[in-house]
């Protein structure tokens, strides 16, 4: 087969974060995040560091679970890239990172989803982000996501959360979202637990065909971006 779906280790970090590069480059969120006109404030070597770094920290947290694609002739190359959190993940948060030290922590550097909270690693610290983002927007999203998941799963901590999907567009249409898709279900349905993600407006459409129902949607920057919320019930049925 020209692909084949592997698990991700933290060696892949660099390599990840460049295939979600090639991925959102050209998103209305990235653009959100990462205005052009900020570009020249943060040397791209550094901006490359801190992704790659910020990946990491995702990435060691003990109930991640990461997979990659990549093509058989070009092993270090990753096509795409999936990161999913288990159960109990959310919980696991609220007990140990207070409200204030969550709020004081950097969001999302990849495209909808990241984990605050994630420990740094090798020294670094946790709020050290590049002058290059739009900290305002950011810090909006996630109190804004942090705000509608409570609001949707209140106490309850019963269930998978699909972290980050992303294929490289020349790659894209070949089958490697599903694959990648397919090695978080197998494992809500064995479990017979929901999958929960935040979704760009446009890749709603693509989780839809897998089972994806919207439970709910919010604005950023006044209401120049939507997010969407969608829930998968074990097996696609309610």
């Amino acid at each position: 087969m020209p692909y084949q779906v592997q698990p991700a280790s933290l060696q892949d970090a660099e390599a990840i974060g460049a295939c979600v590069d090639k991925a959102f480059a050209n998103s209305a969120f990235h653009q959100l995040m990462f205005p052009k006109e900020k570009a020249h404030l943060t040397p791209r070597e550094h901006f490359r560091e801190w992704k790659t770094r910020r990946q990491r920290q995702r990435m060691d947290i003990p109930n991640a679970m990461y997979f990659k694609t990549i093509e058989a002739k070009r092993p270090n190359v990753i096509v795409g890239y999936a990161g999913w959190f288990k159960p109990g993940h959310f919980s696991m948060k609220a007990t140990t990172v207070s409200e204030e030290q969550q709020q004081q922590q950097p969001p999302a550097d990849s495209v909808l989803h990241d984990v605050a909270d994630a420990p740094p690693i090798g020294g670094a610290k946790a709020d050290e982000r590049p002058a290059c983002l739009n900290g305002e927007a950011l810090d909006e999203f996630s109190r804004k996501t942090g705000k509608q998941r409570d609001k949707i799963w209140s106490a309850n901590s019963d269930f998978w959360y699909l972290e980050a999907l992303d294929v490289d567009p020349v790659h894209q249409h070949k089958g490697i979202a599903g694959r990648l898709m397919q090695c978080g279900l197998e494992h809500a349905d064995r479990d017979g637990l929901p999958i929960y993600l935040e979704a760009t407006p446009d890749g709603s459409s693509m989780y839809r065909r897998y089972g994806f129902e919207p439970c709910g949607e919010f604005q950023l920057a006044n209401g120049q971006y939507s997010v969407v919320l969608m829930i998968r019930w074990p097996g696609g049925v309610r």
